[in-house]
C-alpha cells in the first residue's frame, strides 16, 4: 500500500553522510544518493580525520581534503546532485553534529557492516555517540539501497518518542507505505476459554485501543492516519524484527530516541536495543526534542 503524499514535496534540503572512506560505507553513500535525488537534496559528505598535529599544516590539510574529495567524487559519479565534502579534524562526533548544524542537514547517514552484528558495531563507536546526541534523524544503513523503501515499520511502546518518530517517518517518507510495529509482551495462551479467540485477548484488545490513541494524536492527516497498519505479535521485539528482515529487507526500521541518553536508556529502553542488535535492515532513529523542564 502507497501513502498518499501529503508533506511537503521534499523533507529536508541538505543531508550529511558521513563515511571513513572504506568499503562499508559505501551502502550508506548509495542510500545517501538516491535519497538525494528523491528529493533533490543538496548532499554533503563528511569525513573526520584524528586531531594529530601534522607536520606540513594547511597544505596537508589542503592535500587530504583535495584526495578526499577525489575519492568521493570518484565513488559518488553523479552529475544531477549537487554534493560538497568536508574534510575537518577533531572530535568525530563533535565535529559531525558541528557539520550538520552550519549545514543545516536534515538527515544524517552512516554505513554499518552487513555481516557485523549492529550491537557490537553501535557500542562505544561513532553510530553509538551520534545515536545518543544527535537532535537531527540518524540512518543506520546496512542493507545495498536497490530501490526506495518499500515499508516503514515503526517500532512503538506507544511513548510520547515513538509518537513522534511515527509523525517524522510520515514527513520523511510521505509517499512510503506505513505501519506501526509492537512487541505484546509474551504471557498465557491468546485463547483459553471455550469459544475464545486471539482478538479476545486482553494484550492485544490494549494494544489496540493505545495504538489508536496515540495515532489520534498524531499531527497526521486523516487521510494519513486512515492508512495506517497496527502489526500486533508476540514475543521479544528484536528476534520479531530480525525474522522481519530476513523476508523484507527493503523495509526501513524506525526508532523513537531521546537525544540526552545513551543508546542504553533510549526511551523505549532494552526494546530498542534488542532492535538495533539484531535488525538487517536499515533503521532509522528520530530524537524526540526534550521538554522545556529537562
Amino acid at each position: 500500500m502507497t501513502m498518499s503524499p501529503s508533506h511537503s514535496k521534499h523533507p529536508v534540503g541538505s543531508i550529511l553522510l558521513a563515511t571513513d572512506l572504506s568499503c562499508r560505507s559505501d551502502r550508506a553513500l548509495d542510500r545517501a544518493l538516491l535519497l538525494a535525488h528523491r528529493w533533490r537534496a543538496r548532499l554533503v559528505v563528511a569525513t573526520v580525520l584524528e586531531p594529530t598535529a601534522t607536520p606540513g599544516g594547511l597544505r596537508e590539510r589542503g592535500a587530504e581534503q583535495r584526495e578526499a574529495e577525489r575519492r568521493i567524487r570518484a565513488d559518488a559519479a553523479r552529475d544531477d546532485i549537487d554534493i560538497s565534502v568536508r574534510v575537518e579534524r577533531g572530535d568525530r562526533v563533535a565535529t559531525l553534529l558541528a557539520i550538520a548544524d552550519e549545514e543545516n542537514c536534515g538527515l544524517i547517514v552512516v554505513g554499518v557492516s552487513k555481516h557485523e552484528g549492529m550491537g557490537r558495531a553501535v557500542v562505544g563507536s561513532t553510530i553509538d555517540a551520534l545515536l545518543g546526541r544527535s537532535t537531527v534523524p540518524v540512518l543506520a544503513v546496512r542493507q545495498r539501497a536497490r530501490r526506495p523503501y518499500e515499508e516503514l515499520i515503526v517500532a512503538s511502546d506507544f511513548s510520547s518518542a515513538s509518537g513522534h518518530a511515527l509523525e517524522q517517518a510520515a514527513r520523511l517518507f510521505p509517499t512510503t507505505a506505513l505501519s506501526v510495529f509492537h512487541a505484546l509482551e509474551p504471557g498465557p495462551s491468546l485463547a483459553t476459554a471455550a469459544g475464545a479467540t486471539k482478538d479476545d485477548d486482553a494484550r492485544l484488545v490494549q494494544a489496540r485501543q493505545r495504538g489508536d490513541a496515540q495515532l489520534a494524536a498524531t499531527a497526521l492527516p486523516a487521510a494519513l492516519r486512515e492508512q495506517v497498519r497496527f502489526i500486533f505479535r508476540e514475543g521479544d521485539a528484536g528476534r520479531l524484527l530480525e525474522a522481519h528482515g530476513q523476508a523484507r529487507c527493503d523495509d526501513l526500521i524506525v526508532l523513537g530516541t531521546h537525544p540526552r541518553h545513551r543508546l542504553l536508556n533510549l526511551l523505549i529502553g532494552s526494546v530498542a536495543q534488542r532492535i538495533l542488535e539484531r535488525a538487517e535492515n536499515d533503521v532509522l532513529s528520530i530524537a524526540e526534542a526534550p521538554t522545556p523542564s529537562a
